[in-house]
């Protein structure tokens, strides 16, 4: 028992899931320094109801919510795959 426990916790502290924060706050400063002050629209792909955090991530980084941007210069998708 003592064995299957630390090897799950250390399983728990590398692991790099899609979902992480950094990955996350990563896309997320790509996508603000990139577009470079001009105007940008972000679709997010994933499952009905699936909460990523991405527009709060944004709201952080711009301190102004995501506008939907019809003509924007910049156009970007997030995909977020669900899987069990």
């Amino acid at each position: 028992m003592g064995i299957f426990v630390g090897i799950n916790i250390l399983q728990t502290l590398i692991a790099m899931s899609v979902f992480s924060l950094r990955y996350k706050e990563q896309a997320v400063r790509f996508i603000v320094s990139d577009a470079k002050g001009r105007p940008f629209s972000v679709d997010f792909v994933a499952q009905t109801g699936f909460n990523t955090g991405f527009k709060y991530l944004f709201w952080q980084a711009t301190r102004s919510s995501l506008p939907v941007v019809e003509n924007a210069e910049k156009r970007y998708k997030i995909g977020v795959v669900k899987y069990l």
